[in-house]
């Protein structure tokens, strides 16, 4: 039996197969907060720093570590500041699609940065408690078409090796949990740049088909008419 619409927050496919991200109720938000909390006070039982701790720590064992992270973070956002104002004065569309490859680079390097300092972070309490808390919204969310559940209990969701899927519908639930569309790169700049870009070329192209009729219909013009000569009437 499929899902009722108004149960259904969104849905997805994989491998051909349709799923369902099931709109979460309160007592699907309370226990997924009192999942986190309970991580959080786990780890930090078990040895395990907060984030803001080994933030300090670090700081203590080599400041420099941070330090550069930072600097290397505004940079790389200085320089997309830069491309995303280049592409609003593009006048071609070569110019808007260099560009837009350009954003999409310094993009690509400021995730990696972020993920090599998040890998810092990985073992923190913070960490593992919003890795649980993720857990259980997969599992208490996401749904087969015909309205059941993918995972029956947590445990067999947390010992599947199918990690390509996993991942798949983790993604899905972080959309919700940052109130992201799925398709939410579609509003970034260099998104828009290469769909005007698209628009740009097409109209280049009319311009010069235009310009290449105009251009032979004005040699057809120039050319030389020659003369209409009368038969001599024969009698």
């Amino acid at each position: 039996m499929e899902m009722e619409k108004s149960r259904i927050f969104r849905e997805f496919s994989f491998n051909n197969q349709e799923f369902y991200v099931k709109t979460p109720s309160l007592n699907i938000l309370r226990e997924a907060k009192y999942a986190y909390a309970k991580s959080f006070t786990d780890a930090i039982k078990r040895g395990f720093l907060t984030k803001k701790k080994m933030e300090i720590t670090l700081m203590q064992a080599d400041p420099e570590i941070l330090k550069e992270y930072t600097t290397r973070r505004a940079e790389i956002l200085k320089s997309m500041m830069d491309a995303e104002e280049e592409m609003g004065k593009a006048q071609l569309s070569e110019d808007l699609e260099y560009l837009a490859e350009v954003m999409s680079i310094y993009r690509n390097t400021l995730l990696q940065e972020d993920m090599n300092l998040s890998s810092l972070f990985s073992n923190t309490a913070d960490q593992l408690a919003e890795d649980d808390k993720i857990n259980f919204l997969v599992f208490s969310l996401i749904y087969k078409k015909t309205g059941e559940q993918v995972w029956k209990t947590i445990s067999e969701l947390l010992e599947a090796i199918d990690d390509v899927f996993i991942e798949a519908c983790k993604y899905q639930i972080m959309c919700l949990d940052y109130n992201l569309k799925p398709d939410w790169d579609k509003d970034l700049p260099e998104y828009k740049a290469r769909t005007r870009a698209l628009e740009m070329r097409t109209l280049e192209e009319k311009a010069k088909e235009t310009e290449t009729v105009a251009i032979e219909d004005k040699k057809e013009e120039d050319k030389p008419k020659k003369k209409r000569t009368r038969k001599p009437k024969v009698d």
